[in-house]
């Protein structure tokens, strides 16, 4: 996924939280993350409990477990497996990176860091932005001159997004396109081109890890197992 600019603290996760439907989702970071805490963070997401964004701001010692780290890719397909004779606990983690390995697959998220090509179907599915929303739709547009009012598409399309459940119908980026009074096309190569905007229905939780070169060097691969 993109850099989250905070380098300083890597590696670093987000949890993305779709389920609060028409209000909204909403993001938590964590920063200095280990392997425990990300098995910790995903298992309360099962249970379906609520998860608070880290206080602490601050650089943590850390020491890194194989076992744990093993038990965190088998959380789903194992896309990443540690090598058995990699030392089984290091607080160094080029040592431990060392002995990670990869399957052969891609190692990076699908959704949303993979861009969609193609339109979601059913374009004939009435859609709309509810009464709340409608007002949001003002105040953003106050802020464009009225005939640049396709400069506010970005944060329509987010605001659609969010209403819909954290995914973008065709029809809502029509109703967009109405809005903001440009041809719909222009609407679909926005939502094609970043990758911010999920073109297809996404679950309630997205646990994202960030894997620019700062965060990778200090651990972030270990952290990945959804991909």
């Amino acid at each position: 996924m993109e850099c989250m600019g905070c380098c300083v603290n890597a590696p670093m996760i987000t949890v993305a939280d779709y389920s609060n439907g028409s209000e909204g989702y909403t993001y938590n970071y964590f920063e200095d993350v280990t392997p425990e805490k990300v098995v910790e963070i995903v298992e309360k997401l099962r249970k379906g409990e609520k998860i608070e964004e880290n206080k602490e701001k601050k650089r943590v010692a850390r020491s890194f477990n194989i076992d744990t780290a093993n038990t965190l890719c088998n959380l789903s397909p194992p896309l990443l497996h540690l090598d058995e004779n990699a030392p089984s606990t290091s607080a160094n983690t080029a040592d431990l990176l060392a002995g990670l390995h990869s399957s052969g697959i891609t190692l990076y998220g699908r959704r949303p860091s993979e861009r969609d090509h193609q339109p979601a179907p059913n374009p004939d599915l009435p859609w709309e932005f509810n009464n709340a929303n409608k007002e949001k739709v003002k105040e953003i547009l106050s802020h464009y001159p009225s005939n640049y009012k396709r400069s506010a598409v970005i944060p329509l399309l987010d605001l659609a997004q969010q209403q819909h459940g954290g995914w973008l119908p065709v029809s809502a980026m029509d109703a967009v396109a109405q809005v903001i009074e440009v041809a719909p096309i222009r609407l679909y190569e926005v939502a094609i081109f970043y990758s911010m905007f999920n073109r297809s229905k996404v679950g309630k939780h997205h646990l994202l890890v960030c894997g620019t070169t700062p965060c990778m060097i200090r651990g972030s691969r270990v952290l990945k197992k959804h991909y």
